[in-house]
């Protein structure tokens, strides 16, 4: 997948933010979005950074998380889009959009996730028979209970979570 940056968890953990950030920017110069601004280097800090508590949390609690896949700012060929996570997790996908500048979930960013896992499940033949489930992230929303999730799709329901119930 050809992500700005991808890793697996252990190599994640063991990366600098600093750097990881460095490579996010120089991507997106190369893809021509040259008026980087700090709005968006911040954001790919504060992501970073809750990613990697998250990360640790998950392989602290199954050490064959170690090996997950984790893909940032993942581009959408031909729809001009860039999913802010992926975690590939054995047979499940997590599509993961978060939203750092607003005080709790709003529909449009659980429906930008929502597309974005369909855009995997139609588009991208890795996706191809795998279990998606979009996460649309509000660092300060409020925290959601995981309510009855529908299993009879590909693309499950939208989850949403904060930054203390991410992992």
């Amino acid at each position: 997948m050809p992500a700005y940056y991808k890793a697996t968890f252990l190599k994640f953990l063991a990366d600098d933010v600093s750097r990881i950030v460095g490579v996010l920017s120089e991507r997106a110069a190369i893809e021509g979005h040259t008026l980087q601004h700090n709005r968006q280097t911040e954001a790919w800090r504060l992501t970073l950074d809750l990613l990697k508590a998250v990360v640790q949390d998950l392989v602290h609690e199954s050490p064959l998380a170690a090996e997950w896949g984790l893909l940032v700012e993942y581009p959408i060929p031909r729809r001009q889009k860039r999913i802010d996570v992926v975690i590939l997790a054995h047979s499940l996908v997590f599509c993961i959009e978060f939203k750092t500048g607003i005080g709790d979930h709003k529909v449009d960013s659980e429906r930008q996730v929502e597309h974005y896992a369909l855009d995997l499940r139609d588009f991208h033949a890795e996706s191809a028979g795998r279990v998606i489930v979009p996460v649309a992230v509000t660092l300060n929303g409020r925290s959601a209970e995981l309510g009855q999730v529908e299993r009879t799709n590909l693309v499950r329901s939208v989850v949403r979570a904060n930054q203390e119930d991410l992992a």
